[in-house]
């Protein structure tokens, strides 16, 4: 059986007190939220979907966008606002996250760096495992991430999984 979209998941009300940011949901899994910084406003959408490519079921795939298309102000508030709802995925859901950075403008390094140093001053990492890859696709370097918690009972497998598909897709043939 498919596992529902878990929009009944995330406690929306507790989400905005852990969040400096004030969440709003906008459908299949996604919520938007928005900073004003220097009278310019940018809109962020972050979210979960189903993610099949390594596993059937059980992993969901997060992602942010900017849809403002404005540069990200540099503000530990949004790192704050992020981390949160991570926090609150995982505090309803044992689940696998997966993460993979966004390659527009050629960025995807920065935003994996970027990403490592927001997780690494979370409070409670040690929770968690987090597997990072670097990988070509088209002659494009991606960055995915894996995370999962600690006490998911199938932690070290779904790691070993993980890496096996990473290696891989990190073996595919280039054509």
């Amino acid at each position: 059986m498919q596992k529902q979209w878990l929009m009944e998941m995330l406690d929306l009300s507790r989400l905005n007190v852990l969040s400096p940011y004030s969440f709003w949901y906008i459908g299949k899994n996604t919520y938007s939220f928005l900073v004003k910084r220097g009278g310019k406003s940018v809109t962020y959408r972050v979210g979960f979907a189903p993610n099949e490519s390594v596993w059937e079921n059980g992993a969901y795939e997060f992602f942010i966008t900017n849809d403002s298309h404005e540069p990200s102000p540099s503000d530990p508030k949004l790192k704050e606002s992020i981390i949160a709802i991570i926090q609150e995925f995982f505090r309803e859901n044992p689940d696998v996250l997966l993460y993979q950075c966004d390659t527009s403008e050629n960025k995807q390094a920065m935003r994996a760096r970027l990403f490592t140093r927001w997780y690494n001053t979370y409070e409670f990492k040690d929770r968690h495992c987090v597997k990072m890859i670097k990988f070509m696709d088209d002659d494009v370097e991606n960055y995915a991430a894996l995370i999962i918690e600690k006490s998911n009972p199938n932690c070290e497998r779904l790691l070993s999984e993980f890496e096996a598909y990473t290696k891989e897709m990190m073996e595919k043939p280039q054509y």
